[in-house]
């Protein structure tokens, strides 16, 4: 079932309710900063290129966006991000892995449309038109913009030299 969270505040209380929660979207929409602040609610954050080794957690999931509805968990956020900052990210860190992340939608999903022609139109196609559909848990959609008053958060305009990882000056 869809659940609504217009700020970082009401995302954390929904978070609190749940034990296994993934954290994805496309990279550079904001999947890593997301779950490390989701995890100070005692679940640990587990990296998108490990697995989780306890009973809770919170997974940053972008490389394995692909598989989020195969996933047992309690919830999943979608990240949206706006394209444009995304693809600025994209641009920033040097990001060059869309033929890759394409191919494992590839192998999931069989051909890929000609018109998703960047990492953020296809995994929000996916998302939108297989992935949230299949999943047996709540999911949030969860607009990166709307993390404003988490702490933590800062102005796009002190992220600009920001590593890919980096989530804190």
């Amino acid at each position: 079932m869809e659940l609504t969270a217009r700020s970082f505040s009401e995302l954390s209380d929904i978070c609190k309710l749940k034990d296994r929660i993934i954290v994805s979207g496309p990279q550079r929409s904001g999947t890593t900063f997301t779950a490390r602040q989701l995890s100070n609610n005692s679940k640990p954050y587990v990296d998108e290129f490990k697995k989780p080794s306890t009973k809770k957690w919170v997974w940053q999931f972008a490389n394995n966006s692909h598989k989020t509805h195969l996933v047992d968990c309690d919830l999943v956020v979608w990240m949206l991000r706006d394209e444009s900052d995304v693809s600025k990210s994209e641009k920033r860190i040097n990001w060059k892995y869309f033929d890759i992340e394409k191919k494992k939608y590839q192998d999931l999903f069989g051909e890929i449309k000609s018109e998703l022609d960047s990492n953020y139109k296809m995994k929000h196609y996916y998302w939108n038109h297989h992935q949230k559909d299949q999943i047996k848990c709540d999911y949030v959609v969860f607009r990166y913009s709307d993390a404003v008053d988490c702490p933590e958060f800062l102005d796009k305009s002190l992220r600009v030299s920001f590593s890919a990882k980096q989530t804190s000056l």
